[in-house]
C-alpha cells in the first residue's frame, strides 16, 4: 500500500549496497526495499543521524555574543554547574530552552528544582509516556533521600544516581549484569528484546535471569538466585525492567540532549537578547514560531524595533538592549538585494529620503513588490511621510526614475538633461492623505511580515483567552513516529477544547447534499489551527465566518496524519466582555484514595500548573469539594495525576454549568 522512510536512518555497507539489498527510489532519495530489521539481520549497519536546529541556534548566539560583547564562550571551560542556570530552569523560565519548554516539562522542572547536570539528563529521559509515571516518585526521593528504598542491596549502586528510580537502558543492562550475572553482550540482548517487545525472547531471558543458564556463546550464567536474590524479588525486578525498557532512553542520548538544554538555558540566562536573535534568525521560514517568540520577548519587556531602512540589516540584530527586525524577514524580499542595499548604505551613508533610496538602489534590481513590502512594514517611517501617501506614489515614481536612468544610459539627454533629472525626475509631490488606521496598519504588517508587529488585534482578548482550555502554543510539543507523523504530548485526539482567535482565512465548500461547510484558519497570539465547520454549525454561524472576525470556538481535537484540527460544535462572536452561557460543560473529578489525605496538597499543585477552562471537583473521605480551580485536558496533567491517585481515580464528565 505504501512505504515509509526513517527521517534520519542511514544504511552503511562495506560493499556497493545494491549488491546486498534491492533498492528503490522515493522522490530524490534512494532507500532499501527491506525494512530496518531485515537490513540489520543481513549484517549491515543502520545509523540514525539526527540534525538539530538547536546546534545552529547556539552557534549563532555565540557569534552574536562575540560581536556585541567581545566574549568568546567555551562551555568546555565554563562547565555545567552554574547556579543561575539551574535557578532559571527551576523557576520554569524555559521558553526556547531545548527540550524544556513544554508546559508539562516546565511544571516538572519547577517541582524537581534541578541542581545538578544529572537531574537534567534524568528529566529529559523521564518526560515521555511510560517513565513519566515515575516523575512524582523521582521528585519525592530527590527532596527526601531518606525515604528511598531499594528492593535489594545489589540495586543501590546502580540506581543511586537516579534516587532509586529506574530511568535508563544502561541501568537495565547493569542490573542484568550485577543481579543476573549476565555479560555485557548478553545484557544488550535483553535490552533489545525488551525494547522491541519480543515476548518469546523475553520469556527465555527471564528464566535465565532468575534461575541461570547458558549465554549465546555457551558461557554459564549464574542467575539472580545464585547471587543471593530471592525468586520473588528477582521476578519483580525483571518485570519492572520489561515494562519500562520499551519506553526508556539510553542515557548517552539523553546526556547529549541535556548538554544542549543546559547551553541554551545558559545563553538565555546571561545573553537573552543575543539568544533570541539567533532563535528568530534561524526560524525566518517558520512564521508561527517567529510570531510565538516575538510575542514572548515582548512580554518580557524586550523592545522589538520595526524594520528600518537605515538601521536594519538582513537579519534580526541586537540594538539598545532590544531586537531590530531584519529586512529579509519581509515577504517578497530576497537576501541578495537586501545585502546590496545594506552595502550601499554602509559605503555612502544613510538614505536621506524615500527618493534618495529609490535613486541609489534602483540599479540593484529592487522591484515594486519589494518596495511595497518595505513601505507597509514601516521601513521608511523615519522620513516623515505616512505609509498611505507613500503607497499612492511609489509605483509611478519608480517608473519615472527607471525611465530617467534609461535615457541617461542611452545618452538621449539634452544640454539640460541633468537639471531635468534633478528637478523633475527625482522629486515627489506627496498627496495630502491621512495615515492608515491602527487596524489597517496591523493588517498590512501581517500581510508583509507574517506577524502583527506594532500591536495585535487580539491584545484586548489575551486575558479572556487565558481562561480557555486551549491555545495553539501546545501544538509545538510533539514527538515524531517513523513516518514523521506528529504525536502531540499536550493534547489528545478526541479531546474537547475551547479557544478564541481571529479568522485569518476561510474557504466555503458545497457538499453533495447542497449544504455549505467551511474550513477556517483560526489564529491566536501563538499560531494558528484549522477549524472544520460542518453544515449544521455553519448555518448558525454563517454571518461570523469572515476574515478579521474574532470568535470563540468549541469542539473536538482531531489528529489526522499528524495534523491537529478542531471539529467545531459551536462558533460564536467574542466580545471583550467575558460571556457566560448556560451550556453543558466538561468537568474533571479527582478521587483521593482512602488513607491518602496527605497527597491533597501535591494534587492541588499539579492541578494549578495546568490552567484552563475545565472546572475541578475533588472527592475525599466520601465528601465532594470545589477547589475553585480550572484546568486544561492534556497528557502531562493526566500522567502527573496518575502518579498520585491512579488512573481509575481520574474521571472526565460533562454536566450543565
Amino acid at each position: 500500500r505504501q512505504t515509509g522512510m526513517h527521517a534520519a536512518g542511514v544504511v552503511i555497507c562495506a560493499k556497493p549496497i545494491a549488491d546486498n539489498v534491492p533498492l528503490q527510489r522515493r522522490d530524490e532519495d534512494v532507500t532499501t526495499q527491506f525494512d530496518m530489521k531485515e537490513v540489520e539481520q543481513l549484517g549491515m549497519l543502520k545509523m540514525d543521524f539526527l540534525g538539530l536546529r538547536t546546534l545552529t541556534d547556539i552557534a549563532k548566539a555565540k557569534q552574536y555574543i562575540l560581536e556585541d560583547h567581545g566574549v568568546e564562550l567555551d562551555f568546555h571551560k565554563l562547565g555545567y554547574e552554574d547556579e543561575g542556570v539551574y535557578r532559571l530552569i527551576s523557576e520554569g523560565e524555559t521558553d526556547a530552552v531545548f527540550q524544556l519548554e513544554s508546559p508539562g516539562m516546565k511544571r516538572f522542572m519547577k517541582d524537581l528544582k534541578p541542581s545538578t547536570f544529572e537531574d537534567i539528563i534524568a528529566g529529559i529521559s523521564m518526560y515521555i509516556p511510560g517513565p513519566m509515571d515515575s516523575i512524582p516518585t523521582y521528585v519525592k526521593y530527590k527532596h527526601n533521600p531518606e525515604t528511598i528504598r531499594y528492593k535489594h542491596p545489589l540495586l543501590e549502586p546502580i540506581l543511586k544516581a537516579t534516587y532509586g528510580v529506574l530511568i535508563y537502558q544502561e541501568q537495565v543492562m547493569q542490573i542484568c549484569q550485577k543481579v543476573g550475572g549476565f555479560s555485557l553482550g548478553q545484557s544488550d540482548i535483553v535490552r533489545r528484546a525488551m525494547g522491541k517487545k519480543n515476548v518469546d525472547e523475553m520469556a527465555r531471558q527471564k528464566k535465565i535471569f532468575i534461575e541461570g543458564g547458558v549465554s549465546e556463546k555457551g558461557d554459564p550464567i549464574p542467575g539472580a538466585v545464585a547471587n543471593g536474590v530471592p525468586v520473588e524479588i528477582a521476578t519483580e525486578v525483571f518485570d519492572e525492567m520489561a515494562g519500562f525498557a520499551k519506553y526508556a532512553f539510553n542515557k548517552s542520548h539523553a546526556a547529549a540532549y541535556a548538554v544542549l538544554a543546559y547551553q541554551t538555558a545558559y545563553l538565555k540566562r546571561y545573553y537573552q537578547v543575543e539568544f533570541f536573535a539567533s532563535i528568530l534568525n534561524n526560524r525566518l521560514d517558520k512564521i508561527e514560531e517567529t510570531s510565538k517568540y516575538l510575542t514572548y520577548v515582548k512580554s518580557k519587556g524586550i523592545e522589538v524595533y520595526p524594520p528600518n531602512i537605515n538601521k536594519s540589516v538582513a537579519y534580526f540584530k541586537c540594538e539598545n538592549g532590544g531586537l531590530r527586525f531584519g529586512l529579509v524577514g519581509l515577504k517578497n524580499v530576497g537576501l541578495g538585494v537586501i545585502n546590496l542595499i545594506v552595502e550601499e548604505r554602509t559605503r555612502k551613508g544613510n538614505f536621506t529620503s524615500f527618493e534618495d533610496f529609490v535613486n541609489r538602489c534602483i540599479s540593484f534590481g529592487i522591484n515594486k513588490r519589494l518596495v511595497e513590502s518595505l513601505i507597509l512594514a514601516g521601513a521608511f517611517d523615519e522620513f516623515g511621510v505616512n505609509r498611505r501617501s507613500l503607497m499612492a506614489v511609489y509605483a509611478n515614481y519608480m517608473d519615472r526614475v527607471a525611465e530617467n536612468n534609461k535615457k541617461k544610459n542611452e545618452f538621449q539627454i539634452s544640454l539640460f538633461g541633468t537639471l531635468l533629472a534633478e528637478d523633475e525626475g527625482l522629486k515627489i509631490e506627496y498627496p495630502n492623505l491621512s495615515e492608515y488606521s491602527s487596524k489597517e496598519k496591523l493588517i498590512n504588517e501581517k500581510a508583509v511580515l507574517g506577524i502583527y508587529l506594532s500591536g495585535h488585534p487580539l491584545s484586548d482578548y489575551v486575558e479572556q483567552f487565558d481562561k480557555f482550555s486551549f491555545n495553539t502554543s501546545v501544538l509545538d510539543f510533539y514527538e515524531e513516529d517513523e513516518e514523521q507523523n506528529k504525536i502531540y504530548t499536550e493534547i489528545q485526539d478526541g479531546q474537547h477544547v475551547v479557544m478564541g482567535g481571529i479568522i485569518s482565512e476561510y474557504k466555503r465548500l458545497s457538499t453533495k447534499s447542497g449544504t455549505t461547510m467551511a474550513f477556517i484558519k483560526l489564529e491566536d497570539v501563538y499560531g494558528q489551527i484549522e477549524v472544520i465547520v460542518f453544515p449544521k454549525i455553519f448555518e448558525k454561524a454563517r454571518t461570523l465566518i469572515n476574515e478579521e472576525q474574532i470568535v470563540r470556538v468549541s469542539g473536538k481535537i482531531q489528529v489526522k496524519d499528524g495534523i491537529a484540527q478542531i471539529i467545531a460544535d459551536d462558533l460564536t462572536e467574542l466580545d471583550v466582555k467575558e460571556e457566560t452561557q448556560d451550556e453543558e460543560k466538561e468537568y474533571l473529578g479527582v478521587i483521593i484514595p482512602d488513607g491518602k489525605d496527605d497527597i491533597l496538597d501535591s494534587v492541588l499543585d499539579v492541578l494549578e500548573s495546568y490552567p484552563g477552562e475545565i472546572p475541578i471537583i475533588i472527592a475525599m473521605n466520601g465528601k465532594k469539594y470545589n477547589p475553585h480551580l480550572s484546568i486544561r485536558r492534556c497528557e502531562g496533567l493526566i500522567s502527573e495525576l496518575k502518579g498520585y491517585v491512579g488512573e481509575s481515580n481520574i474521571i472526565f464528565f460533562r454536566k450543565k454549568s
